[in-house]
């Protein structure tokens, strides 16, 4: 279980994450994986089955892909930080499902998983990088 707190310009001191790390989110870009990293770092309680990955094939094809499943257990911070994936390239690419209660299901198929982009806010797309 990781119990390791994550960098202070990160979370405040009752966990939450600050404005630096919703902006990260708004902004990120790099790999999916990177993102899914970056995020279950943020989330509390982290390293619990709240938030983990496994690799499996995607229901109803042959296509092997990245799941994630997050569970926000109704803390305020994880909500937050789910409000600002909503609005990411990242969502639009992986979102699968969530449930009521405030479970989520990512599938990121392969190679899709690796590919170094831009995965944040719509509204902060930089746009083409220039050949």
């Amino acid at each position: 279980m990781n119990t390791s707190r994550p960098p202070r310009e990160l979370v405040d001191g009752d966990g939450y994450p600050t404005p630096a790390a919703l902006d990260r989110i708004d902004n990120f870009e790099g790999t999916p994986i990177d993102l899914t990293d970056f995020v279950s770092e943020l989330w509390w309680p982290g390293g619990r089955k709240l938030c983990h990955f496994m690799s499996k094939l995607v229901p109803d094809t042959d296509e092997v892909a990245w799941e994630w499943y997050l569970a926000t257990g109704g803390w305020s911070g994880n909500e937050e930080i789910i409000s600002h994936l909503e609005g990411t390239f990242f969502w639009m690419k992986f979102w699968y499902s969530h449930v009521r209660g405030g479970g989520f299901t990512f599938y990121l198929p392969e190679p899709d998983a690796h590919r170094v982009e831009f995965w944040g806010n719509l509204q902060n797309y930089p746009g083409p990088a220039s050949p």
